[in-house]
């Protein structure tokens, strides 16, 4: 087979075989554009390739660990649902889909003092439920003939059911009947569980930025009318010249008769005269 040399470098060159492939090889005082027929191809080490293998198997590894860590996560860590005990003491339980305890509260100070210094980590709902109900009997919180409450909250409503009644066998056969058992909330306790609705924006609004008060309105004073000039339209002065006219046409009327009548008058002096 033969070579053509394309690169050549102090320690190796690169050439191009028949069919077509790069080669590595020795640099064997090689000139660009020489043509060989055997070459001294420079493999990688073994070494080198079962570190890349164990770079690779490594980052399987931890990709496969952090889903495994996740899974556990939402497993073990993740609230699936609670239950509620009221005896007088008001315990909230949050429970894993695995039945697992992962937290306790006390929603009343009985509640909270019930808990006090109780380790309920790697225990099972039921176990933790008996142990508080022997708990509330030592601390005189709970006797015959009362009543446990269980209320079981989730959004998994099978999970939801068969949870509650493994809850209500597991009770009623620990307390041997003394004590009863019942599912629910004692009445006159039932809370409204609606979440607040949020303020519109205007309502915020008023809230935030407060209103000014709306001006007052002031009264104008009055104007006496003797300090007011009497305006006329154009209609009363169109009526008023008319007016004038109409007195200055009587009076013109009143002359002419008075200037007719003064000759009688003599006329009838002469004829008295006579």
């Amino acid at each position: 087979m033969k070579y053509l040399v394309m690169e050549c470098h102090p320690a190796y060159a690169v050439v191009l075989d028949e069919e077509g492939r790069f080669l590595k090889v020795a640099n064997l005082n090689y000139g660009p554009g020489q043509t060989v027929s055997s070459v001294i191809e420079l493999k990688p080490s073994g070494s080198i390739r079962r570190f890349g293998r164990w770079i690779v198997a490594a980052a399987s590894l931890a990709s496969s660990l952090f889903v495994l860590i996740f899974g556990a996560w939402q497993f073990l860590l993740v609230p699936y649902g609670s239950v509620r005990l009221q005896i007088n003491p008001d315990v909230l339980i949050s429970v894993n889909r695995l039945n697992y305890v992962t937290g306790i509260e006390g929603l009343n100070q009985d509640g909270m003092a019930l808990i006090t210094d109780y380790e309920y980590r790697f225990k099972k709902l039921e176990n933790t439920a008996d142990e508080l109900a022997d708990l509330a009997v030592e601390m005189a919180y709970l006797s015959d003939d009362e009543t446990i409450w269980i209320d079981v909250r989730s959004s998994h409503e099978r999970w939801k059911q068969e949870t509650q009644e493994q809850l209500l066998l597991s009770l009623n056969a620990h307390l041997g009947g003394k004590i009863h058992i019942a599912a629910g909330v004692p009445e006159g306790d039932e809370k409204d569980e609606t979440p607040p609705q949020p303020e519109s924006a205007a309502s915020q609004d008023s809230t935030a930025l407060p209103t000014s008060p709306p001006p007052k309105e002031t009264a104008e004073p009055e104007t006496s009318a003797r300090f007011l000039p009497e305006i006329s339209t154009p209609s009363e002065d169109g009526d008023r010249d008319n007016d004038d006219d109409e007195d200055d046409d009587d009076d013109d009327d009143e002359d002419e008769d008075g200037v007719g009548n003064e000759p009688e008058d003599d006329d009838s002096d002469s004829d008295d005269d006579d």
